[in-house]
C-alpha cells in the first residue's frame, strides 16, 4: 500500500500486496474488507468508485516496452484484438510508446531494490549468476548500494510519480501488458528466449512489465483477455491485461475494469490440467 495522499514518500518499500478472485465483483468484495477497519493498521484511503459508462471511458495504451524485453508475437495479437474489441464498445483508446522512458524506469526499479536489501543483505546467488538486462541492472547498483544511492532512487521516483499524474490526468486509465509472454511451466528457473533473440531469466520475462506499476505504487487490476500457446506444456494457457490508474483510485479502477469486462463478456476459463 502506497504512502497515504499527502504523506511524505521518504520511505518506500516495493512490496505490493492485493487479491486474487474469479471476476472484478469478487475483487471489490476484497477490497471492501481490506478497506475496513482495523485496530492495527490505517485503513487505506481508497475512496469511493466513480463509474464511468464504458463507452465514455478514454484510455491511454502502451505496448513496446523497448529494449531487449520484446513481446511475444501471439501475446501481441491478443492484445491487439483486444483493443479492437475495446473500440468496438465504445471505449477511446489512444496508444502511445514515447510517453515514458521505459529503460530508465526498468533502471530506477533496479536501483530501489539494490538500493533498500543491498545496504542490509549480501547479493543474491540468483542474481550473480543469470545474465539477463534486469540482472545487469541488479548488479550494477547492488555493487553501489547505499543510504545514498537510495535517496537520489527515491528523488527520482517522485519525479516519476509526479510524471505519470500528469501524464494520466486526461485519461480515465492506463493499458499494459502483463509480461513479455505468457504462462511459463510452474516450478521450472532458468532462460527463457524471447522474440528478440536475447535469453532472460525467466522471472524477468514474467515481470518485467509489472514493474512500472511497481516503481510508482500506482493500482492495478490484472484480468484475462485470451490465450497463448506454453511450449513447455504443450497447450494453450490464458494471458491477460493490466489496467493501471492514478494513485489511491482504487475502487473507481475497479469500476472501469468491470465495465470493460461486462460490455466485451471476459471471463477466466482455466485448463483442466492448471491451477
Amino acid at each position: 500500500i502506497p504512502e497515504p495522499p499527502g504523506a511524505p514518500r521518504l520511505v518506500h518499500c516495493m512490496a505490493r500486496l492485493g487479491p486474487m478472485a474469479r471476476d472484478i465483483a469478487d475483487l471489490e468484495l476484497g477490497m471492501q474488507i481490506l478497506t475496513g477497519w482495523t485496530p492495527y493498521n490505517q485503513v487505506p484511503p481508497l475512496g469511493s468508485a466513480v463509474p464511468v459508462p464504458v463507452d465514455k471511458l478514454k484510455l491511454l495504451y502502451i505496448q513496446d516496452f523497448g529494449g531487449a524485453i520484446a513481446m511475444d508475437p501471439d501475446y501481441v495479437e491478443v492484445l491487439d484484438r483486444f483493443v479492437a474489441d475495446l473500440g468496438a464498445a465504445g471505449v477511446q483508446v489512444v496508444r502511445k510508446e514515447d510517453l515514458f522512458d521505459m529503460a530508465d524506469v526498468a533502471d530506477l526499479w533496479c536501483a530501489l531494490i539494490a538500493a533498500m536489501i543491498g545496504q542490509v543483505s549480501p547479493k543474491p546467488p540468483l542474481i550473480t549468476s543469470c545474465k539477463d538486462p534486469l540482472n545487469d541492472l541488479l548488479n550494477k547498483h547492488w555493487d553501489q548500494a547505499s543510504a545514498k544511492s537510495h535517496g537520489f532512487a527515491l528523488g527520482r521516483r517522485e519525479a516519476l510519480v509526479a510524471e505519470y499524474a500528469q501524464v494520466l490526468s486526461g485519461y480515465d486509465g492506463l493499458i499494459l501488458p502483463v509480461a513479455a509472454c505468457g504462462a511459463m511451466k510452474l516450478g521450472e528457473y532458468g532462460l527463457v528466449k524471447l522474440p528478440s533473440g536475447v535469453e532472460v531469466f525467466n522471472v524477468t520475462a514474467t515481470i518485467s512489465h509489472n514493474v512500472f506499476g511497481n516503481v510508482l505504487g500506482t493500482p492495478s487490476v490484472v484480468f484475462p483477455i485470451g490465450s497463448v500457446g506454453c511450449e513447455a506444456a504443450g497447450v494453450k494457457l490464458p494471458v491477460g491485461v493490466q489496467l493501471m490508474g492514478q494513485r489511491w483510485s482504487d475502487m473507481t479502477l475497479l469500476s472501469h475494469a468491470k465495465a470493460i469486462q461486462d460490455a466485451l463478456q471476459l471471463k477466466f476459463e482455466p485448463s483442466p490440467n492448471f491451477l
